[in-house]
């Protein structure tokens, strides 16, 4: 886990030491157990064979048996070998949420070969980078989906797989060291870095984390992570190894609180799996109410920080009694390294301790020396042990600088690139990055990575990119053969080529044009004038949104001043876009709830996701009431001729 620069991550009340003090060293200690035997798709298959009428996944669209779900998973797994897949090949899986990705993974791996999630939202450029990055051998996905690579071959996976029996494999001999997936990282570079994982990594995690947290056959684990986030590992797999169910949302309503609680009561959801900013959304939703899902007995919170008031409020309106797990670590660690299990929060933490290490994972504070630093000493956070990753895919030179050998405990370590200590009983505090990475919204992002795409840019001269406020701010000058007379014309094409190559997380919320980029007196980019620079800017913003904002319909004024209270803002303009003000998933559910009860309407809350601006929602909301008014008016005029109707007929009978 890592997070945003700058960010204040402090628990120097923790630690009981006077950290200028030579301390001794405390070793974090660690849990050793075998190695695991087994692979990831195992758990699946021997379910299918003990257990084959109880329930594997539930979803929106069908519920499958195990039976099923392997039935489908063996089609798959035949029709990638009709098509030449052998074992250690790589094959995309380009697919929406459902149960076609989780019988997409577990059919590759039965192959032997490895499976490499492109997110279908994904610019063109992007998945066509991934698919090439990655030597992808073919492609897998589901009906409906276009703009795949057409050099590849495609296989789609559809309802026909589910009943009719699949024709027997050959016997695939695997093996624990085999890559099991491939999972893409932001790259400082430009390219995106491919963390190769492999079967006894990943198993470890897995088993680990089952054991400990006592996940059994009437447990039910709410998958809502992209496939192309590694928490969804867990969810992909690890029910299946004990006999429990996996729950699904419906495709594209991932960040829709609202739809998962349907899908969770009717799921009996007892497992909570994401990120924390996606519980806040749940715990936003639930606001006043208390005790809402009797059936959650665990949450599983990592990939960011963990709010301090996130805990007593998930107790309050969610399951009084549900274990809450801190978990850490980093995708090319398999999953997580780091646990800490959250009771009371105390009221002198200033964050959620880091924890201490997951079975046969040791988890170190290291100087440059990679020496172990004593307690209260701020160092390196590494990771030795059973999960690390075999490396980057084709990538020697990052491999060589992130994976070292440490010769005093005699064992290949994962450099992370996070700050922590060593608080007195061997647990670690996490204090924030050494370098430009940066965690936003759970996407660990490299803000070189941004900066180079930028710097490609025909339009542009020089980048650079911060993090302020939990949102990113890209600086341009423009290049030298430009004389740009109309600069936001310049900063919306910039925008727009940008948007083609990377995907929405890495995508800055504003873009500044300046002649020159700041400089330090050692000549390097001035990252706290551009800091200084942000503040200043949206500031100097604020009065030409009052002076709009005057001649505003009643819709936008009203639709603006929801805006400001949500996104604590002053004032906002009526073109401004929601997450570039500063809003996020959780503020969009603040907003969705204040919408229903001001307007007295339903909106789906993907509306506001689509609807991004104060103009196009107070349009949407106009025109919601105006069509309800005009349908109560016909409804109306309907009542009345029908009563006219009724007294023609009585006066007719009458006469008769």
């Amino acid at each position: 886990m890592s997070c945003a620069a700058g960010a204040g991550c402090h628990a120097a009340s923790w630690w009981g030491v006077n950290s200028s003090l030579a301390l001794p060293t405390v070793s974090a200690p660690v849990t050793q157990a075998p190695a695991p035997t087994a692979l990831l798709h195992h758990g699946l298959l021997r379910q299918a064979a003990l257990t084959p009428q109880e329930t594997a996944l539930i979803s929106p669209i069908r519920e499958l048996t195990y039976r099923q779900l392997s039935t489908a998973a063996d089609h798959v797994a035949r029709a990638l070998l009709a098509l030449g897949v052998q074992h250690g090949d790589r094959v995309a899986v380009v697919m929406e949420k459902g149960w076609q990705q989780i019988a997409a993974v577990h059919g590759i791996l039965r192959l032997g070969a490895v499976y490499l999630p492109v997110d279908p939202v994904l610019p063109p450029q992007r998945r066509q980078l991934l698919l090439t990055v990655g030597e992808v051998r073919v492609q897998v996905t589901q009906p409906g989906l276009t703009q795949l690579e057409p050099s590849l071959p495609v296989l789609i996976i559809d309802d026909g797989m589910l009943d009719t029996p699949a024709a027997p494999l050959p016997e695939v001999a695997g093996d624990v060291t085999d890559l099991a997936y491939i999972i893409f990282t932001s790259g400082s570079t430009g390219t995106p870095k491919g963390v190769m994982i492999d079967h006894r990594a990943a198993m470890n995690t897995l088993e680990d984390i089952n054991e400990r947290f006592g996940l059994n056959a009437q447990d039910r684990v709410f998958g809502l992570s992209s496939l192309s986030f590694d928490l969804s590992v867990y969810d992909a797999f690890a029910p299946f190894m004990v006999g429990a169910a996996l729950v699904l949302p419906e495709a594209g309503r991932e960040k829709d609180p609202r739809h998962w609680q349907t899908v969770m009561a009717h799921g009996h959801v007892s497992v909570w799996n994401a990120v924390p900013a996606l519980m806040q959304m749940l715990c936003e939703y639930h606001s006043g109410d208390r005790m809402s899902y009797p059936t959650l007995r665990l949450a599983l919170l990592s990939g960011d920080w963990i709010p301090l008031t996130l805990p007593e409020q998930m107790r309050e309106r969610l399951n009084e009694t549900m274990d809450i797990i801190s978990l850490g670590g980093a995708t090319e660690c398999a999953i997580w390294s780091v646990y800490y299990p959250i009771g009371e929060v105390e009221s002198t933490w200033t964050s959620i301790p880091y924890g201490r290490g997951l079975r046969n994972q040791p988890v170190y504070v290291l100087n440059a020396q990679l020496e172990e630093c004593p307690v209260g000493v701020e160092g390196e956070i590494c990771i030795g042990g059973m999960g690390l990753a075999q490396g980057y895919l084709n990538d020697a030179e990052k491999t060589a600088a992130s994976f070292v050998w440490r010769e005093a405990s005699g064992e290949r370590i994962y450099r992370t690139g996070d700050r922590g200590r060593y608080f007195a009983d061997g647990q670690v505090a996490f204090l924030g990055r050494n370098d430009t990475q940066v965690k936003v919204n759970g996407y660990r992002i490299e803000l070189g990575e941004v900066k180079s795409h930028l710097e490609q840019l025909d339009s542009v001269g020089s980048a650079a990119v911060v993090c302020h406020q939990g949102q990113l701010y890209a600086f341009i000058t423009a290049a030298e053969n430009l004389h740009p007379d109309d600069t936001d014309a310049l900063l919306a094409r910039v925008r727009a080529q940008l948007a083609v190559q990377l995907p929405y997380y890495l995508l800055p919320q504003h873009f500044f044009l300046l002649k020159v980029l700041p400089m330090t007196g050692n000549g390097k980019i001035d990252q706290a004038a551009m800091v200084q620079e942000v503040i200043q800017r949206m500031s100097q913003s604020t009065s030409q949104k009052s002076r709009a904002l005057a001649h505003a319909s009643p819709y936008e004024q009203q639709v603006a001043a929801l805006w400001c209270e949500v996104l604590q803002r002053e004032q906002i303009g009526l073109n401004d876009n929601f997450f570039e003000a500063g809003g996020g998933s959780i503020q969009i559910v603040l907003l969705h709830r204040r919408i229903e009860e001001i307007f007295k309407v339903t909106v789906p809350i993907a509306e506001l996701f689509r609807l991004t601006t104060v103009k196009r929602i107070a349009g949407y909301l106009q025109a919601m009431q105006d069509n309800a008014r005009a349908v109560n008016q016909t409804q109306q005029r309907d009542a009345s001729r029908s009563r006219a109707q009724q007294r023609l007929v009585r006066r007719h009978q009458r006469q008769r």
